[in-house]
């Protein structure tokens, strides 16, 4: 007998996700707090640095993956008509994947020279 564990598995992974973002919030939020950049090109600098930038491109994925089940799930239990559903998940799904783009545009604008 097969069991579905799709449940589950959103489930866990968005409160994994939970954990992560909380925890980047926390260690983000502490290092602006008592040791702010003081300008842009510190800002960059920080950011460009491999270890920043993975925590942020983590923390950008546990987002995307974190308000995607949670848009999911409400519109699966509060929305009856399929082309409402369908609409609003095709909005979301291009709006996280802009976002994401984004994101790595401007991670790749501060790269320093020589890393892939």
């Amino acid at each position: 007998m097969k069991t579905d564990n799709a449940g589950l598995r959103a489930w866990m992974l968005q409160r994994l996700s939970a954990v992560y973002l909380v925890l980047f919030v926390a260690l983000f939020g502490g290092r602006l707090l008592w040791a702010p950049p003081a300008d842009h090109a510190e800002w960059t600098g920080w950011l460009a640095r491999p270890g920043v930038a993975t925590a942020v491109i983590l923390a950008w994925l546990a987002l995307a993956v974190h308000a995607w089940i949670g848009v999911r799930d409400i519109a699966m239990d509060y929305l009856r008509h399929t082309a409402a559903r369908f609409t609003l998940l095709v909005a979301v799904a291009f709006g996280l994947l802009w976002l994401g783009v984004r994101l790595a545009a401007i991670l790749a604008a501060i790269a320093p020279e020589g890393t892939p």
